[in-house]
């Protein structure tokens, strides 16, 4: 899964012309930060950076939106968040879903883990110690992120957090 995922966005990174690649439009709905909610067509991109076009029907005009003023933007393939990273928000999508969220933003190449409301943005360097901290309510978890037996690594973020979500909590 996580090897096409990885193909799918070198593919359509490699296709990017200027910052936001248009693939077309897809039904969707857009949320407002204002709790707005935009059953709209909205323009299916890799990522979205500071503005998402839209279209109210399907050959209707084309409109946007800053993204400074969605909280998301949902469609039946993609599930994009705008999450805060230190002063900024960026608007990533979700890899895995559950009580723990993994969110990935494909420009930048960050990884942010969402449990209870906080967020942890996840680096090589502290990825291992912040998911012993957020996760640390799954005493299996904990054990295999520091057992030297399974060896997780830094791509392996969705496998892990997916771990997670499975586990029996005590």
């Amino acid at each position: 899964m996580r090897t096409y995922f990885i193909f799918f966005i070198c593919i359509l990174t490699g296709l990017r012309v200027s910052g936001q690649s248009v693939y077309g439009y897809e039904e969707g709905t857009i949320i407002t930060k204002q709790g707005e909610t935009i059953n709209c067509f909205v323009e299916m991109a890799v990522g979205y950076e500071k503005t998402i076009f839209y279209k109210d029907s399907k050959d209707g005009k084309i409109l946007s939106i800053p993204t400074a003023e969605v909280k998301a933007v949902a469609t039946r393939y993609t599930y994009f968040e705008n999450i805060p990273i230190g002063k900024k928000e960026k608007m990533m999508a979700v890899l895995v879903y559950g009580r723990a969220q993994l969110f990935f933003h494909v420009k930048d190449y960050i990884y942010v883990l969402k449990k209870d409301g906080i967020y942890y943005q996840l680096r090589k360097k502290n990825y291992l110690e912040l998911l012993v901290q957020a996760l640390r309510d799954c005493p299996q978890i904990i054990k295999m992120l520091g057992s030297r037996m399974y060896k997780y690594e830094f791509q392996d973020l969705e496998r892990i957090v997916t771990e997670y979500n499975s586990c029996q909590l005590p």
